[in-house]
């Protein structure tokens, strides 16, 4: 009787065994078949407690054949294991994503992220001295979605392909071409016939200083459309379409104008003197050599016209004025008030000194 309980149990453990090992068969093959969700919870809950002897993968094969499940076709993947035992048995397992899906991602992905180089230069001519800086690119998609800046005379992107409006500035100078790329790419050259500015401001002395710049685009004989404005610089240097410009250099109430034309692949070089000079305005204490060191408020006036030509509320200030006679005032928070006729000449430093106290 002892001997055929033993039976049976070796029976059981075998049959159990066996029962684990096909239930994680199924239990794979379920995750394409979202029908069994139940069925497969309870294999994998016995599963567990079931252990089905060790394998080992020998064969890994992608399957081209389709399987159909549900009416869906569908792409698998067949792994081949064998088991560690003493039987040496294989099973073959299938392994298929859910319903409509493919299994191989990043083949799908590699595919749709193909980009072509889209390759951009500028035709201008080097006499005009540009730097990488002044080429400004801008690459846009017709939708929008995709944007990108560049900056030098050539220039490259990769970019998915399609459609794209591509934007040159040089200067004042602006080019727009449409740009339609594949994933073979395309190079595109744009052609510019600009010219280059270079201009300087001093004083009739010799001496440089900086001013505000503004340059307008003239239309015959009227001032048109301003072109480029900065402040506060000696020098600039601008690539202008070929034409005929204003400059204008402004340092504090003096104004220089000049008119210079452009030609293309040319530099033009304009150099303006300035025939005012700078004022010293200073608010002392009664020796009028220790600053006042109050808040002050200074008014000049033009003694020809009698009208004010600027202002200034500090105790001390440097303003530079044109050739000319003038009136200054300076008052106080307490109501002092002192002014002071002076001229101003050409190149020459003038100094108004006046004693508050």
């Amino acid at each position: 009787m002892k001997k055929i309980l033993n039976n049976i149990v070796i029976c059981s453990v075998i049959g159990l065994s066996s029962f684990s090992m096909q239930a994680q068969a199924a239990s794979q093959q379920h995750i394409s078949n979202t029908n069994y969700h139940g069925l497969s919870s309870v294999i994998n809950y016995v599963s567990r407690w079931f252990p089905s002897p060790k394998t080992r993968i020998v064969e890994n094969k992608h399957s081209t054949a389709k399987m159909s499940m549900a009416g869906r076709k569908r792409h698998a993947i067949v792994t081949l294991q064998k088991t560690a035992g003493a039987s040496g048995m294989f099973r073959r397992v299938v392994n298929a994503p859910s319903a409509g899906g493919r299994l191989n991602p990043a083949k799908k992905l590699n595919a749709s992220s193909t980009k072509g180089k889209m390759k951009l230069s500028a035709n201008v001519p080097s006499a005009m001295g540009l730097q990488s800086k002044d080429y400004q690119w801008i690459i846009r998609s017709v939708d929008k979605r995709i944007s990108t800046r560049k900056k030098g005379k050539t220039v490259s992107a990769l970019l998915p392909p399609g459609k794209y409006n591509v934007r040159l500035t040089v200067g004042s100078t602006v080019l727009n071409k449409t740009v339609v790329l594949s994933s073979k790419g395309k190079k595109v050259a744009f052609s510019m016939s600009s010219g280059n500015l270079k201009a300087s401001v001093s004083f009739a002395g010799g001496s440089s200083v900086k001013a505000k710049w503004d340059i307008y685009k003239l239309k015959g004989s009227s001032r048109g459309k301003k072109v480029y404005t900065t402040s506060s610089a000696s020098r600039i240097k601008r690539a202008l379409a070929p034409g005929k410009y204003e400059v204008v250099a402004t340092v504090g109430r003096v104004v220089k104008r000049k008119t210079i034309r452009v030609s293309a692949g040319k530099t033009q070089v304009a150099s303006l003197k300035l025939t005012g000079a700078k004022v010293q305005l200073l608010a002392t204490k009664s020796d009028k050599r220790s600053p006042l060191m109050q808040k002050t408020k200074w008014v000049i006036k033009s003694v020809a016209t009698n009208r004010t030509v600027l202002t200034k509320n500090r105790h001390s200030a440097t303003v530079t004025l044109p050739p000319g006679k003038y009136v200054a005032t300076a008052t106080t928070t307490k109501g002092i008030s002192r002014h002071k006729n002076f001229v101003v000449k050409p190149g020459r430093l003038n100094t108004i000194r006046l004693a508050m106290e």
